[in-house]
């Protein structure tokens, strides 16, 4: 009776023991994620694409069941629906990842053009990549760099500010160009003038 519990008890423990190691090692070893985007900085209303690279680096091969994505502007009721966010179902071809094996996914996105834009400035992309037996997703997250209108008109004036500049220049130096015409074709015009001859020669009287 007292071997019964005993290996009963050990049982217990191994398997408590063999239950937190699988969640240490779940919740340290995780796959390695990448995110970029096709352009640096965008402008209120341009399109862009979404690159999110996976790389397996557990040890063994691995499983994606989907991956989502929520932009800074999610959730967004557009059109009778709510947009602002993708999610890519890998197919079963691509769904397996071996070993030190990286595999690339990308969503096409739209900047909006409205006051939501603003949302860019406080929040990232958030990516989330559900593996198939782990009860946490791989998640990560990308800032989104958007022009804003108050950065366009600081620039158009910078613009019209140089464009002043340069057309005083080419004023002054255009009036200088004329004046110089000018004063050279009169001393010309004085030269080429001949002087008054008189037949006889004037006297000056002497008090």
């Amino acid at each position: 009776m007292q071997l019964k519990k005993e290996l009963g008890l050990t049982i217990t423990l191994l398997i408590l023991l063999i239950t937190i190691n699988y969640h240490t090692v779940s919740a340290q070893q995780i796959p390695f994620l990448q995110l970029w985007t096709d352009k640096p900085s965008y402008k209120p209303g341009e399109e862009g694409k979404l690159f999110i690279a996976v790389h397996n680096n557990l040890g063994s091969d691995i499983f994606i069941n989907k991956i989502v994505i929520e932009y800074p502007w999610y959730p967004s009721y557009i059109d009778g629906k709510w947009t602002g966010n993708d999610t890519i179902i890998p197919s079963i071809k691509d769904r397996k990842l071996r070993y030190q094996e990286t595999r690339c996914f990308e969503s096409s996105f739209k900047i909006p053009s409205d006051s939501r834009v603003s949302l860019v400035e406080n929040e990232p992309i958030r990516v989330r990549v559900f593996l198939a037996g782990f009860d946490t997703p791989r998640s990560d997250y990308l800032d989104l760099k958007v022009e804003t209108v108050s950065s366009y008109n600081i620039v158009g004036l910078d613009v019209i500010f140089i464009l002043m500049i340069i057309q005083i220049i080419l004023t002054v130096v255009s009036a200088v160009i004329i004046a110089a015409t000018i004063n050279l074709s009169v001393k010309k015009l004085i030269e080429a003038t001949p002087k008054p001859q008189f037949p006889f020669k004037i006297e000056e009287e002497e008090e």
